[in-house]
């Protein structure tokens, strides 16, 4: 085991490590708590918060880069140099209509009863069949739950086929599954935004019946951060669910624009920054072109920043990079904050670790005396005390783990009894990158803890160590 690894590396012989392990195991026992309360702690943040985040992180599964014009310059010659971009994947390319439609009433209070969701809508994106669900390489790389790749793309295929595929999210809250109809209220002015001074009684969505799709496929998709920032909740600032579509059947049932959104991949050599700056001119050059008619409409996309931004440069466009380096400076720093404190805590604990090693080798000088008259050197009796060290610490280590492990179980299982933001509970992810350091710290503190007593105790004449037995 460890004890066995710690001791060859320090060329000691392993039952000399165990012994004086066990001789003073209590003592041992108490170190080790003691240093792991902090570690622990540590443990469980990272554990658990890296845990939760893959349910927001957007995947590589789906296309690099999404674009949404305003609506002042979409049009067939936006659409056009949209696509002729350069470094866009050969055949990565689509068109992607969008709406947010509400749910029944019915449906819309069994999800804030069951799931503790409050928005009463989803978003749908319509994608074209031949390009999003395609047999080989495909723009949509999903893992199907329910269904399959070929089952959907034969689906979406049908003209104007009312169908959907749903992430596992919303199949579990909702109870639905492949044959299930989700309906969706029908309206051509499901939009906020529109006309600027148009009364709202004109501005409003108007309620025209419920279309019934089928749902015909379910994946695994972390769409929450990708649905708040890419600009697609067209109509309220919070949604159920984002769900996938055949491109024409919005357009019919519930007023999605065309020529307003664009999904596509990006050869490894072009950058965030270069897609941007084509947009950009792109929007601009048509904006100019029609400065009366941007001047009176505005889009909505999702709230005040996220709308401020498509009104200014009338374009928003999104990477999965730069959404997900958002989601990291936001999250991520608020879980490092957390981690700082339970570091503190190990720092500290330390002064515990110091006093045992100290009150431990005073208390086994005579020991330490007998090991040295029976051939162990200095150099020897020093490695053994540091061994110990090591093992307090590699024990530490494990302990945290152990513990950190079990508490973010139980922290997620949560989930599923206190839902929110519409999420499952997530598997485990261990985020290894951001445990080690903290794991080496503690080893290292604790080495460092008990080097000093055991030093000066290898500095020690036989005669001393075995003057009187403590």
């Amino acid at each position: 085991g460890f004890g066995g690894i710690v001791a060859r590396v320090l060329g000691i012989h392993p039952l000399f490590l165990v012994q004086v392990l066990t001789g003073n195991f209590w003592r041992t026992l108490g170190t080790t708590l003691a240093l792991s309360i902090g570690l622990a702690l540590f443990t469980s943040i990272y554990i658990w918060g890296d845990s939760m985040l893959t349910m927001f992180w957007v995947p590589t599964s789906i296309p690099d880069v999404l674009v949404r014009f305003q609506e002042g310059v979409i049009g067939d010659e936006t659409a056009k140099k949209a696509a002729e971009m350069p470094g866009i994947v050969d055949g990565h390319f689509m068109r992607v209509s969008v709406a947010q439609p509400n749910l029944p009433p019915e449906q819309q209070q069994m999800l804030r009863e069951k799931a503790n969701v409050m928005a009463g809508n989803v978003v749908c994106m319509g994608v074209d069949a031949e390009t999003a669900f395609r047999e080989h390489d495909p723009l949509l790389r999903l893992k199907f739950i329910e269904g399959s790749r070929k089952s959907v793309h034969d689906a979406f295929s049908k003209s104007m086929a009312r169908v959907c595929v749903i992430p596992e999210t919303l199949a579990v809250h909702a109870n639905l599954h492949i044959g299930d109809t989700l309906r969706l209220a029908k309206s051509t002015v499901r939009r906020k935004g529109g006309m600027r001074g148009m009364p709202p009684k004109e501005n409003a969505a108007a309620d025209e019946g419920y279309a019934d799709y089928c749902v015909v496929g379910v994946v695994d998709f972390a769409w929450v951060w990708l649905s708040k920032c890419a600009g697609v909740r067209v109509s309220e600032g919070r949604t159920a669910a984002l769900i996938f579509t055949p491109y024409e059947p919005l357009m019919r049932d519930f007023g999605a624009l065309d020529n307003e959104f664009f999904w596509f991949d990006k050869a490894s050599g072009v950058t965030y920054d270069d897609v941007v700056s084509y947009m950009r001119g792109i929007a601009k050059t048509a904006a100019s072109s029609r400065r009366g008619l941007v001047m009176r409409l505005k889009s909505f996309a999702g709230g005040t920043r996220w709308d401020s931004g498509i009104n200014r440069n009338y374009v928003i466009v999104n990477s999965n990079e730069s959404l997900n380096n958002s989601l990291e400076s936001r999250a991520g720093g608020v879980l490092d904050a957390m981690a700082k404190m339970p570091l503190i805590i190990l720092v500290l604990s330390t002064l515990a670790v110091i006093n045992t090693m100290v009150v431990s080798v005073r208390a086994r000088r005579w020991e330490f005396g007998v090991l040295r008259a029976n051939g162990i050197t200095r150099g020897g009796l020093l490695r053994m005390i540091v061994a110990e060290s090591v093992m307090i610490g590699i024990c530490a280590c494990v302990m945290s783990f152990c513990f950190g492990l079990f508490y973010s179980w139980l922290a997620k299982s949560l989930v599923d009894y206190a839902p929110m933001f519409g999420i499952i509970a997530p598997p485990l992810s261990i985020p290894w990158g951001k445990l080690l350091p903290g794991y080496a710290l503690a080893v290292g503190l604790s080495v460092a803890a008990g080097i000093l007593p055991a030093f000066f105790a290898s500095l020690q004449e036989i005669s001393r160590l075995l003057q009187r037995r403590e």
